[in-house]
């Protein structure tokens, strides 16, 4: 699950045909508002090289009995639930989390301070009322949560030479780390803004939609992505074997993103064919190249791979949703949000 309170993903990138007629839906002019960002301070600053430094600290497991502790990782299983129904995206299993990175909802880093590894427990948490999934925005819900293993993280310490290596060279010293850091939480700030955005956006275009995607489409879709999470359950040692969810459980709980990402999908290629929006054979193999590239990894291996299990055509995808949400905001009217600024 990702509770963070970061942009995520409007859909997942699929263009099929779901079965439920072509729709009809008016996508100029939509009227959305652009909530104001706040510039990052110092403590944010500080906090994020905190997590960085998190991510590069050696771990020490944790006691039987001992509790955890802010500063601390805790590797957790978590179901949450709303009035009692599992909602999309509220599982986890064995999903390491540092207690107070700030990286979850208010209220549940902090309802695990205190646990003890193999211990369970019940929290109630309320999503923030600006959270990017509207369907969650405001709700109470309640998370089982159990701890597999507690970690204290011996963190390296803040120096020129911690800089460097963190940077792959880029900066020399710790006050061009804070700067760099800097410049990288407001670049992230406004990308969550204009991901908001197209929230807003794809919202508006579902609305004129309300056809469900037909049974056959829903199922092969989720079939790919349970096969999915259970292979990476499986390579974490939290496959069903482990105690981790099962391919039914996980169906249930992915079921509602994936109608929706399905009927969003189909929406937007109708508004691709009325734009006149296409994405060439060139332009798949470049964006895929310069994925391989910012990974770090070969670009002809990439592509061979993605060639030889029919992937390409998810980039294509990927690159034909980016195209048409970015039309569908050229022309839409956007407002500025009044008030405080969104973090």
């Amino acid at each position: 699950m990702t509770m963070r309170r970061t942009a995520s993903l409007l859909v997942a990138g699929l263009f099929l045909a779901a079965g439920c007629g072509s729709p009809k839906v008016s996508y100029k002019g939509l009227k959305l508002v652009r909530g104001r960002v706040e510039k990052p301070t110092g403590a944010d600053v500080e906090k994020f090289i905190e997590q960085i430094r998190a991510q590069a600290a050696t771990a020490r497991p944790l006691g039987p009995g001992a509790a955890l502790k802010m500063g601390n990782r805790a590797v957790i299983d978590f179901v949450g639930s709303i009035g009692g129904t599992p909602f999309a995206g509220g599982t986890g299993s064995g999903y390491a989390l540092v207690l107070g990175s700030g990286s979850m909802i208010p209220g549940f880093e902090e309802g695990i301070v205190g646990m003890t590894p193999g211990q369970a427990k019940t929290l109630a948490v309320t999503f923030p009322k600006d959270y990017q999934e509207a369907a969650l925005a405001g709700k109470a819900a309640s998370f089982r949560i159990t701890v597999r293993r507690g970690e204290a993280l011996i963190r390296p310490p803040l120096d020129d030479d911690f800089a460097r290596k963190v940077s792959g060279g880029r900066v020399t010293e710790v006050a061009q780390l804070r700067k760099a850091a800097k410049d990288q939480l407001a670049q992230s700030r406004l990308q969550q803004a204009e991901q908001r955005l197209r929230q807003q956006a794809a919202d508006q275009l579902l609305a004129q939609w309300p056809k469900e995607p037909g049974s056959r489409a829903v199922n092969k879709e989720l079939d790919r992505v349970v096969q999915q999470l259970l292979a990476g359950a499986s390579q974490r040692g939290a496959g069903p074997a482990q105690g981790g969810p099962d391919a039914e459980a996980l169906r249930a709980t992915h079921r509602p993103t994936v109608v929706k990402a399905l009927k969003l999908a189909q929406v937007l290629e109708a508004v691709a064919r009325q734009e006149g929006i296409t994405v060439g054979d060139a332009e798949v193999e470049q964006a895929a190249t310069q994925m391989a590239q910012a990974q770090g990894q070969d670009p002809q291996s990439v592509l061979k791979y993605l060639k030889e299990n029919k992937m390409l055509d998810m980039v294509r995808r990927q690159l034909l949703e980016e195209r048409v949400m970015g039309a569908v905001l050229q022309q839409a009217q956007i407002a500025e949000a009044p008030g405080p600024a969104s973090r």
